[in-house]
């Protein structure tokens, strides 16, 4: 299996996407603690924050609903959701009101305080 990097926005995400052994294929790695990793992958926190981030195997970063699916490809309870998705063509769309929903949550962590730890 390809290693995987999915940077989560808190530790608590990152430990409860652990569960499943599946999961465990994929190295969660919360924002607060990815220190140079961010800065590696050509991310600042800021960026990082504002939208779900993979980093695959080969080093291609790819983020929004792409990233999902990514996600959902290595999940076996989710595989069918990941070809669902490509198939209908539906990555466009979804990114569409992800992007939106991303913007949200981002302005309202910000808000509450979640955009200063860890910088």
């Amino acid at each position: 299996m390809e290693a995987l990097a999915r940077w989560t926005c808190s530790a608590i995400e990152a430990r409860a996407a652990g569960v499943s052994s599946a999961a465990r294929r994929i190295r969660w790695v919360g924002l607060m603690a990815a220190g140079d990793e961010l800065e590696q992958a050509g991310l600042d926190f800021d960026t990082a924050m504002r939208r779900i981030h993979v980093r695959e195997a080969d080093g291609r970063l790819v983020s929004g609903v792409p990233a999902f699916v990514v996600i959902w490809r290595r999940l076996p309870a989710y595989r069918l959701l990941a070809g669902g998705v490509e198939r209908l063509g539906l990555t466009r769309p979804l990114e569409w009101g992800y992007a939106r929903f991303a913007e949200r949550r981002y302005r309202k962590r910000c808000r509450d305080g979640a955009c200063g730890i860890g910088r």
